[in-house]
């Protein structure tokens, strides 16, 4: 089983999909399922939706540990 559990993770890393886990509110769990599943392929379909997702993300500025600190 060991062996089985390694060969399926070096496969994932091989074709580049990473494991994630969220909390997220019960009645959004399928829906971040589905984004997920939709995000999975590699294809136009897939990239229109990152595009469409990253684009309605509100933009936080990147602040560095000093910056951080010095914030109010």
């Amino acid at each position: 089983m060991k062996d089985s559990l390694q060969t399926h993770r070096r496969r994932m890393t091989e074709n580049g999909i990473r494991r994630v886990e969220v909390c997220v509110r019960e009645q959004d769990a399928e829906l971040i399922r589905r984004v997920a599943r939709a995000l999975a392929p590699d294809d136009r379909a897939s990239e229109r939706l990152r595009a469409i997702i990253l684009s309605s993300m509100p933009k936080k500025p990147t602040l560095s540990f000093k910056e951080w600190l010095e914030t109010p």
